[in-house]
């Protein structure tokens, strides 16, 4: 057998060239000189992300359902919750909130963020006794330029206000009322807010950008403490976001086991040990707090609502919202409406 010695030298070289490419962490250039003319080829070994740790980041979004400038005469709440964050800001003094028996004045040098489901009270008389206060809301919106004096003289308030939700495990925050005082760049934004507000829209982008630049960085003010720490099982915030995605179909507990992999009665206890309630109150919890957002952020009616949030017609929806609130969707949309 007759070997070629040019050949030979060719395979060694590429041999030894490929070898030390892979044990080299740097570039190298190879020249091929077996070629009619002369070409550096660059070879590099392939980029990697050089942290040997897989970083998590729980999904964060923020949903706005409303930013609102009114005028408000009566505000008279009494342990009232809502499945929605809120913000409020005054300019006017007068109007005030009371949470687990501390009363809170809303007025220029503060703004107030409240969590989800926060059971608080809230009034202009100055008196939270129930049994002196008539509950209600009446209102409406700003369309121009005010006078404070002449709102003052008049006990009206001025009352910024916004609705938003911003998702899983974060709208699961320790109820209360926090209350920031804002800086020279909060008051801007809110400044322009306000005209935003007047004028009726939120198209342009610079507008979006200081609502949700400013709704952001309040909620990093509040204390460390409100943001409960989950330790959900996977399998089960998998669940919480097919419940929420499917609130209008049929949701039993064998099509949830199946969907989360498990067998039911396993699945049922680990739900009711993670959450704190059953799978089936869970979602009836789900389907009435959603509710509660149409029946605050939209101008559905009653029927269409019921559809939508999964209740079999109006009379099952209306018997299970009065059973879980005590009072009926057409009174709850009165009575949490401003100018209602």
């Amino acid at each position: 057998m007759r070997y070629c010695i040019k050949c030979t030298h060719i395979y060694l070289q590429t041999y030894l060239i490929v070898k030390l490419v892979f044990k080299s962490k740097k570039p190298i250039f190879v020249y091929n000189s077996n070629i009619f003319h002369v070409k550096p080829m660059l070879i590099e070994k392939r980029k990697y992300d050089p942290s040997e740790n897989k970083q998590h980041f729980a999904s964060f979004f923020v949903k706005v359902h409303c930013c609102r400038l009114w005028y408000l005469s009566e505000w008279e709440l009494t342990d009232t919750a809502f499945p929605f964050w809120r913000l409020y800001y005054n300019t006017i003094d007068g109007a005030k909130v009371l949470y687990n028996g501390v009363e809170a004045e809303l007025n220029e040098d503060v703004i107030a963020i409240i969590p989800p489901n926060t059971s608080y009270s809230c009034t202009l008389k100055g008196s939270f006794n129930q049994e002196e206060v008539h509950e209600g809301i009446s209102g409406g919106r700003i369309e121009g330029e005010y006078s404070k004096a002449e709102f003052k003289r008049k006990n009206i308030v001025d009352h910024l206000f916004v609705h938003f939700n911003i998702g899983y495990p974060f709208d699961f925050a320790k109820p209360g009322i926090y209350l920031i005082q804002p800086d020279r760049a909060m008051l801007d934004k809110l400044d322009a807010l306000r005209h935003s507000c007047i004028a009726n829209s939120f198209e342009d982008v610079n507008s979006l950008m200081k609502l949700y630049s400013l709704i952001v960085e309040l909620l990093g003010g509040i204390p460390g403490t409100v943001w409960q720490s989950s330790n959900l099982d996977s399998r089960m915030t998998k669940i919480m976001h097919h419940i929420d995605k499917h609130l209008n179909a049929k949701l039993t507990n064998e099509e949830l086991a199946e969907y989360a992999n498990m067998a039911t009665n396993s699945f049922a206890r680990l739900f009711r040990q993670s959450v704190g309630e059953t799978i089936q109150h869970y979602i009836t919890r789900r389907r009435l707090e959603k509710a509660q957002m149409l029946l605050h952020h939209s101008t559905h009616n009653i029927d269409s609502i019921a559809q939508e949030c999964g209740f079999c017609d109006r009379y099952h929806f209306t018997r299970t919202f009065n059973q879980y609130l005590s009072m009926t969707p057409v009174a709850y949309r009165k009575l949490h409406t401003y100018g209602g």
